[in-house]
This record gives C-alpha cells, sequence and structure tokens, in this order.
C-alpha cells in the first residue's frame, strides 16, 4: 500500500513527524454525515499511527478550519461560525484527540483566508471571517485543541494583510508556520 511506503521511506530518511491532513479522511465518530467512499474507519487510522510510531515517526492530525479550505466540513462550511459549527468543531476536535491519542500539536489550518472575498470570487459562494470574528474563532478553535492537552498549530497567512494585528494578539501559545511558494534564485554557493 502506497501509505506505508510514504512511511516507511520517511522513517528510513530519519523523519519523526508526519502531518496528516484528515479532512474527510477520518469517521469522526461524532459526525459520520463527514465521510465520503474511501473514508479510513477509527480503527484503521489507530492501525496506521501505530504502525508510524513503531518507526518513530510522531502522527500529528490537522484539520484546516480556514473558510477556503473547509469543504472537508460537508454542510458546515455553509454554517461558519453558527452553533451547530462550534459544536461541529468541538467534536470533531476532540473525536480527533482521542483516536491520535492525544497528540502534542494539532494543526487547524486558517491559511488563505484574507481580508476580503477575492480570493475566492470565483466560487459559488464565498464566505470570509473579517476582523474580531476571525479572531474569535481561532481563539475557540485553538481553545478546543488546549482543552484536550494539543498545541493549536497554524499557517500565518493573516500576518500579510494585517502585521500590526497580528503581532498585538497572536498569543505564543498557537505555533505559527509560514510558507514560501517562489523558488529562491541566484543563491550564492
Amino acid at each position: 500500500e502506497r501509505w506505508r511506503q510514504v512511511v516507511d521511506y520517511a522513517a528510513a530518511a530519519g523523519i519523526n513527524m508526519i502531518v496528516i491532513d484528515l479532512g474527510e479522511g477520518l469517521q469522526y465518530p461524532s459526525h459520520p454525515e463527514l465521510a465520503v467512499e474511501g473514508t479510513w474507519s477509527v480503527e484503521k487510522m489507530r492501525a496506521e499511527i501505530k504502525y508510524m510510531n513503531e518507526r518513530g515517526s510522531e502522527a500529528i492530525p490537522k484539520l484546516n478550519f480556514s473558510t477556503s479550505h473547509n469543504g472537508w466540513m460537508g454542510d458546515y462550511s455553509h454554517m461558519v461560525s453558527s452553533k451547530p459549527y462550534y459544536r461541529m468543531c468541538e467534536d470533531v476536535i476532540r473525536d480527533t484527540v482521542e483516536i491520535f491519542g492525544n497528540p502534542r500539536f494539532f494543526h487547524i489550518g486558517f491559511d488563505e483566508e484574507s481580508a476580503t472575498a477575492q480570493d475566492q470570487a470565483g466560487w459559488e459562494m464565498a464566505v470570509v471571517r473579517n476582523g474580531e470574528l476571525w479572531w474569535h474563532d481561532l481563539f475557540f478553535i485553538a481553545g478546543e485543541c488546549e482543552k484536550h492537552g494539543a498545541r493549536p498549530w497554524i499557517w500565518s497567512d493573516y500576518l500579510v494583510n494585517h502585521p500590526d494585528t497580528f503581532l498585538e494578539k497572536m498569543p505564543k501559545s498557537i505555533l505559527q508556520m509560514n510558507y514560501y511558494y517562489h523558488p529562491i534564485v541566484n543563491v550564492p554557493e
């Protein structure tokens, strides 16, 4: 199976942590309606986490709660910042932490949710949180991870368009991850 080949290759290369972007790839006990054809059962995911751990790789869950990457939420992606949405977030975070055996980190995404709907202009439905609502939802979801002992981890995209607010409000308890899409050219030797 390709999955185990990748895990074996990573272990042989000395990789000791693998972030698994779950989305609809895991059967959440509290929300079976999020599953699609081919979704892994809880038993299958636990077996693969055990397989990874036995090879020295720590499994870290990732569920992207950004409005530009939340298709895995099914109907809940159209209910952002509502009571049913918050309940679903609580439930799937709790399920995931339990299935992963209390991971140290939980990547919650939050990337590519800019200050305007421009990034989603070609979509049939654009949903973008702004200002205090963005911060509220970030703190809510991060708090759910922390409640279960996992340190929240996000993409730091919000910093690009909101540097002052980001640096002022972002707690050090939330692990930051940046990215760079463009190749580095003319690197001196």
